[in-house]
């Protein structure tokens, strides 16, 4: 099951946010709770992206950061990235 935001019908901020558990759902209703809960899945891709081999070389995480916007990136899509010794 999956998270579900329930929005007003003109938009606007989403006022309850359900939360699928292991038997059943939870819903939040507060701005807290829904703000909360809405913080943990980014969260927790944050956390798996720190612990990429990427970003665990300082050589490669300096190339390419975390958004891959840099010149390097460039490079490997033209095929003349010169990658680090030891790679």
């Amino acid at each position: 099951m999956e998270e579900v935001a329930v929005q007003s019908q003109y938009g606007g901020a989403v006022l309850r946010l359900r939360v699928p558990g292991a038997d059943s759902s939870t819903l939040y209703a507060t701005n807290e709770g829904v703000e909360e809960q809405a913080a943990q899945k980014p969260e927790a891709r944050f956390k798996t992206t720190c612990g990429a081999p990427i970003c665990m070389d300082p050589t490669l995480h300096q190339d390419f950061g975390f958004v891959g916007n840099t010149d390097a990136v460039n490079k490997v899509f033209d095929g003349t990235y010169e990658y680090p010794e030891g790679i």
